[in-house]
């Protein structure tokens, strides 16, 4: 089959974004279907927040924004992601800058796919200036013959907009089948009326460890041990200082992977810009791996690490939800970092995860319906 995906892409500094695509359209093709991104660069909504703040007199806020894009951009051009998405992505032919463009010419395709990432993550933002976003990460475009589904997709929070809900009921019954990647996001589905929503694992799971191997291109030469610090800007419990000091303390170098961090704040730690390759390398090198990222977390699993997790804080908190989820599904709960640092050095039974994860993708109900949608066609 033709599948057109859905996804947040046009990212310079999550690797999570990158690769959960990766995964999705790579597991696609293994069963021999033609998956594809479907590119859209909706400039409008740059615009519209322009126009949006000039008119509230906030040019100060403006400029500043600017600013940490242009800076952020140019730092981040060093991780090579778009390099990366022209090497392994297949893409649609055309792209896409509204709503309206896709909506009066929608791309060929058997079956659409939104997923994984948070595309459903609306919450706190004003309908009118988000809709037609709305729409079309709902997939409301294309022949009503063309199938319409979901994979792993994240609400991000656990809480549905009042604003938000008679749209997204709306949207959501055209779909024939959703699965997605949290358990509020079932109860969230049928809070708006859907009642079969699924789980589905983050698809980066559908890869195997040596999968993401090939990517890597052996271009660490340092041979110490060290620790990764693999972590976003937002605000988390534990500071850089504190981790970086018991890494020392334990005569093991210490490599710091910023990400989502268009310049949010600023850092006088030597930090890493890695590609995407450079990135799975690091992982699979280190002795230890502390993150606050959820994909992070995800990869220290895949490559059998040691590892320990950082609680978000502040307005970050809700972030933490889903890490914990998946903690909890794979017994995990005591790879969350408190007091004591030297948790991470702790034996996991990476055997047992193993299975767990076989079973979960043996089982998967999204796979199980692309079967039967292939069979079908």
């Amino acid at each position: 089959m033709r599948i057109g995906i859905v996804t947040y892409w046009k990212t310079y500094d999550n690797y999570g974004t990158v690769l959960q695509y990766y995964a999705l359209q790579t597991y696609l093709q293994k069963m021999g279907h033609e998956p594809y991104l479907i590119r859209d660069d909706f400039r409008g909504a740059v615009k519209s927040e322009v126009s949006r703040l000039l008119r509230r007199g906030e040019l100060f806020l403006l400029l500043k924004k600017g600013i940490r894009r242009i800076w952020g951009k140019k730092i981040n051009d060093k991780r090579h992601f778009e390099d990366f998405r022209n090497k392994y992505f297949y893409f649609s032919d055309h792209v896409y800058h509204s709503y309206q463009q896709i909506y009066q010419t929608p791309p060929l395709a058997d079956v659409y796919v939104v997923g994984s990432d948070q595309p459903w993550n609306f919450y706190g933002q004003d309908l009118a200036r988000i809709k037609n976003r709305m729409y079309y990460y709902f997939l409301d475009f294309g022949s009503k013959d063309i199938k319409r589904i979901s994979c792993a997709v994240s609400f991000g929070f656990p809480k549905i907009d009042p604003v938000h809900r008679e749209t997204m009921q709306k949207l959501l019954k055209k779909f024939n089948f959703v699965s997605v990647r949290e358990k509020f996001g079932v109860d969230l589905c049928k809070s708006l009326g859907y009642d079969d929503a699924v789980l589905q694992r983050d698809p980066t799971f559908f890869l195997s460890k040596s999968d993401y191997q090939r990517l890597q291109q052996n271009e660490i030469e340092d041979t110490r041990p060290f620790i990764l610090l693999y972590l976003l800007d937002n605000t988390t419990d534990f500071s850089i200082y504190k981790l970086k000091t018991w890494g020392r303390q334990n005569n093991l170098a210490v490599k710091y992977v910023r990400g989502n961090s268009w310049m949010k704040k600023k850092t006088f730690y030597r930090s890493i810009y890695a590609t995407v390759p450079q990135f799975l390398e690091l992982i699979n090198k280190a002795t230890y791996i502390f993150t606050n990222s959820y994909h992070g977390t995800i990869f220290s699993i895949i490559y059998g690490k040691k590892f320990c997790y950082i609680n978000q804080s502040g307005n970050f908190a809700g972030q933490n939800t889903r890490l914990i989820e998946l903690l909890n599904y794979l017994n995990l709960q005591e790879r969350q970092l408190k007091d004591d640092f030297n948790v991470v050095k702790q034996k996991i039974d990476y055997e047992r995860i193993k299975n767990i994860l076989e079973d979960n993708l043996n089982n998967s109900e999204f796979i199980k319906y692309i079967k039967a949608c292939s069979i079908k066609s």
